[in-house]
């Protein structure tokens, strides 16, 4: 199996990136391909996902740049201390999980078919570590510091911003787990008693739903995901009565009545007329709602289909070389064309004449997966320490990227797109990588540009997520490529 990246400098790890430590970057043409037609580009176009110093010798310009290139099948293990510990937070050690195929995953949730999906994947490789203090240096999966490295994000901020995470069914241990993923990280603590973490039902009754254990793993991972992207951000966990999309979009309603600055949504069921007609309840101008785009390859689901959302696409992380990684489309990505939603104005690509799936895209492979500590993961007291990935990774990660860049009102997708016109540097163009087959290739394979697995890129900071954005030629309606 792919290995599970153990993050060893925890001290370093907890203390995060600051964008002083940062390594330089060159900015590079847009390449048109399969992607969207490069109407409008400019010269200086979107960087590709590659990381590292290796990123200048294998093709990428001046030293740290990025750069595109064709990876290999099985590009791990990554190296030990790879470049300097000053300038990022390694080294990692990889895990030898036997075998080189993709980890073995199971689901965290679902409905019985009854209903939305989680999409949370749970890396069933990484023995799950049952010690709650379990040491920061010996806990497997990717943590704070290194996801901050990996997108270039401010060491502070968010503060002021609260962040719901809507889910299904009460998670009993929700806080109590928060406060062990925190204190082990060296995060500020996050707790009821001191205003940062709430815990609200859905339908705004007052009283909690009944408890699921396969949507508290889900509720895990949002806490611990917008935790490590924001320590700052306030965090409000608003649980559905059920998995049914009714319930979830009402709990949308509800936690932006409740304060909401951003909405994240990691769950989703196969698009259809009777889930589409729920559209409204992720209408929240000022707010950003984030929406999972799936967990099961091209095909489009809601509400990541929903106009009114941020659709977040997948990535698995790759080595090049030694010293070097840069990001592709996971396999298991959702994506593609709704078949209800019209073409937003924001959206001006030719690969789909209705709403193009996805906006955006981040780590999401549970081989990458996000160390995430739920007490429950096998039931009432029987969980621990896993490692976790998916959609549904990427949904609270955005989500919390949304708040490190609000200056009162959120962003949207609709700000994202303009930033992605313009051509700044706040996003990194995903290059290689597929979720799928497809008749028109854009909408399943990554390629120079807009696609459908990972939109715009991948975000390089958190400039592409601040509202009013008005960068590049035409507008909301001008070229997006």
């Amino acid at each position: 199996m792919r290995p599970i990246l153990v993050v060893t400098l925890g001290a370093l790890l907890m203390a995060g990136c600051s964008s002083s430590n940062t390594m330089p970057h060159t900015a590079l043409p847009v390449q048109n391909g399969a992607g969207s037609t490069a109407s409008g580009a400019s010269p200086s176009g979107p960087m590709s996902a590659v990381r590292g110093p290796d990123a200048a010798k294998l093709g990428g310009g001046a030293a740290g740049g990025r750069h595109t290139l064709g990876l290999s099948a099985s590009p791990w293990p990554l190296t030990a201390v790879p470049w300097p510990l000053t300038a990022v937070p390694w080294p990692l050690t990889a895990v030898p999980w036997q075998g080189s195929a993709p980890p073995a995953t199971a689901p965290a949730c679902n409905d019985n078919g009854h209903g939305a999906h989680c999409k949370a994947d749970v890396n069933e490789n990484a023995p799950v570590q049952s010690n709650p203090n379990t040491p920061a240096s010996s806990i497997a999966g990717v943590q704070p510091g290194l996801l901050q490295w990996l997108y270039n994000l401010p060491s502070k901020g968010g503060a002021g911003q609260t962040v719901a995470l809507v889910v299904a069914y009460d998670d009993p241990a929700a806080e109590a787990d928060l406060a062990v993923y925190r204190q082990s990280f060296g995060l500020p603590p996050c707790t009821s008693a001191n205003g940062c973490f709430s815990k609200i039902a859905g339908n705004g009754s007052g009283t909690l739903p009944s408890p699921d254990y396969g949507w508290a793993t889900e509720a895990s991972l949002d806490l611990d995901a917008v935790s490590a992207t924001c320590p700052q951000c306030k965090l409000m966990l608003v649980e559905a009565a059920s998995g049914q999309i009714p319930d979830l979009a009402q709990s949308v309603d509800t936690a932006v009545a409740s304060g909401a600055n951003e909405v994240s949504n990691s769950y989703g069921v196969a698009e259809a007329s009777d889930n589409v007609a729920y559209d409204s309840h992720y209408n929240h101008p000022g707010v950003a709602i984030t929406a999972a785009a799936g967990d099961i390859g091209y095909g489009v689901q809601f509400p990541a289909s929903s106009e009114y959302v941020t659709a977040v696409g997948g990535t698995s992380i790759q080595q090049i070389g030694n010293n070097s990684v840069q990001e592709v489309a996971w396999p298991l990505s959702g994506s593609g064309c709704s078949q209800y939603i019209a073409k937003p104005s924001y959206q001006t690509d030719n690969l789909c004449k209705m709403r193009t799936v996805n906006d955006v895209a981040v780590v999401a492979d549970p081989a990458d997966g996000l160390a995430v500590y739920d007490s429950s993961l096998n039931g009432p007291g029987s969980g621990g320490w896993a490692v976790i990935g998916g959609t549904s990774m990427g949904a609270p990660i955005v989500a919390a990227m949304y708040a490190l860049a609000a200056t009162g009102a959120a962003g949207n997708a609709a700000s994202l797109y303009n930033t992605y016109r313009g051509h700044n540097q706040p996003l990194l163009d995903v290059t290689a990588g597929s979720d799928g087959t497809c008749a028109v290739a854009g909408l399943c394979t990554s390629a120079p540009g807009y696609d459908g697995p990972t939109g715009v890129g991948v975000p390089w900071g958190v400039g592409a997520f601040a509202p009013g954005q008005t960068h590049g030629p035409g507008g909301p309606g001008g070229p997006n490529n």
